[in-house]
């Protein structure tokens, strides 16, 4: 049995992205949610056009908190 001489196609590696600030320019929001804003950016090293989640973190731990104390009482009452 013969072997192809074709090569394997390969999967492009993910681009690397960075947590730094400075690695990112907001352009406009494009929507937004209970937590959160969601911005098109610009990845400044690449220049590539990407999303950027900004998490309101006061928000999120308030509806935790507020989230797990419901639990605990809903729970209490079965």
């Amino acid at each position: 049995m013969r072997r192809s001489s074709a090569p394997t196609p390969t999967r492009a590696a993910a681009p690397a992205f960075t947590v730094s600030p400075a690695d990112y320019r907001l352009l406009e929001e494009v929507g937004y949610g209970a937590n959160a804003v969601v911005y098109r950016a610009e990845f400044i090293p690449t220049g590539r056009t990407v999303a950027v989640k900004c998490l309101d973190l006061d928000r999120v731990n308030s509806n935790l908190v507020s989230s797990s104390g419901n639990f605990i009482a809903s729970s209490l009452d079965s």
